[in-house]
């Protein structure tokens, strides 16, 4: 038994009822009415999914526009890496930075 399977199970029971609901306009044994059931599926699901992708942008956004001061961070302690990355975090935590916030979706 996975960790996955209350989502797999989620996932199912969504798609058969969009494909109970085109079986009528099509037929059950449609090849269309399973074909549109995925895609519909899928514009859901990236539907859900459009908060997590606005702040993954929002984020990537904010590092670029600080990266110039991260640069300049790394030329001053190019040979002290924990004082570098002392200084790294330091900096994130000042400018509300998540330097993982662009990874969020992925």
């Amino acid at each position: 038994m996975s960790i996955l399977n209350p989502l797999f199970e989620a996932v199912a029971w969504v798609i058969m009822r969009i494909h109970a609901w085109l079986a009528v306009p099509f037929g059950a044994s449609s090849g269309w009415a399973w074909g549109l059931s995925i895609v519909i599926l899928v514009m859901l699901m990236r539907l859900i999914m459009v908060p997590l992708f606005v702040k993954q942008v929002r984020s990537q956004r904010k590092m670029q526009a600080h990266m110039p001061q991260l640069q300049e961070l790394r030329k001053r302690y190019k040979n002290d890496k924990q004082r570098l990355n002392e200084e790294t975090m330091k900096f994130y935590k000042e400018n509300g930075i998540n330097p993982l916030g662009g990874c969020l979706p992925l």
